[in-house]
């Protein structure tokens, strides 16, 4: 059973998403710590990335694609333990692939080619 105050945040989102598409997506003013890192790591801008989610499902999988490059980063969270509760932790998105450079195939279709990320394990 829920209550008042989740049945009105459940409505209250249900309003938003209908009135805001027609406004679409505001834009972030300042990059996050995940569209730095993503930025850095495809050598792209922060604004001409897009974060595709894979998995919601713990641990939280994103792909990220821009500037005809792509990659998949997975969460890791740091472990709070006190008094045998964990209390939970800072997360941050970790590179969890190769990059991968879209790049035209002979028939018009994309191919992909892999180039491995040389940071990949000191992260």
């Amino acid at each position: 059973m829920r209550s008042p105050l989740e049945e009105a945040s459940i409505l209250a989102l249900a309003v938003s998403s209908w009135l805001l598409p027609a406004c679409g997506p505001a834009a972030p003013a300042h990059p996050t710590a995940f569209d730095r890192r993503a930025s850095f790591d495809l050598n792209c801008p922060w604004q001409q990335i897009d974060f595709v989610p894979i998995s919601e499902r713990a641990p939280r999988t994103y792909g990220a694609v821009g500037c005809g490059k792509r990659a998949t980063y997975v969460e890791t969270c740091q472990s709070r333990m006190w008094g045998g509760t964990d209390y939970g932790g800072p997360c941050s998105f970790v590179l969890d692939s190769a990059i991968q450079v879209d790049r035209p195939a002979a028939s018009g279709a994309a191919a992909v080619q892999t180039h491995a990320d040389p940071s990949q394990g000191s992260r």
